[in-house]
């Protein structure tokens, strides 16, 4: 089930949306004709500093729930209404 969804009243605002979305980072799911469904993608940038400072204290099990965390944020579904 999606987050949000949103409408567009023709195909150029969908198209329009969907690339906006692509933009910020957006991957898209799956595409039809009048609809398409994104997901976000979260990237795991401090890794190497969570690595460094949980590993003396918890050796390494801190690391590995960290690289475990969801890469994904939440889920649009772009459709057009007509």
């Amino acid at each position: 089930m999606p987050d949000r969804i949103r409408r567009c009243k023709d195909r150029q605002e969908f198209e329009r949306v969907v690339d906006d979305y692509i933009t910020l980072n957006y991957k898209v799911l799956s595409r039809g004709e009048d609809s398409a469904s994104l997901r976000q993608r979260k990237p795991h940038t401090r890794h190497l500093s969570v690595f460094l400072l949980t590993f003396w204290f918890t050796f390494g099990l801190g690391n590995l729930i960290y690289a475990l965390v969801p890469l994904y944020g939440e889920t649009v579904f772009v459709k057009i209404d007509e």
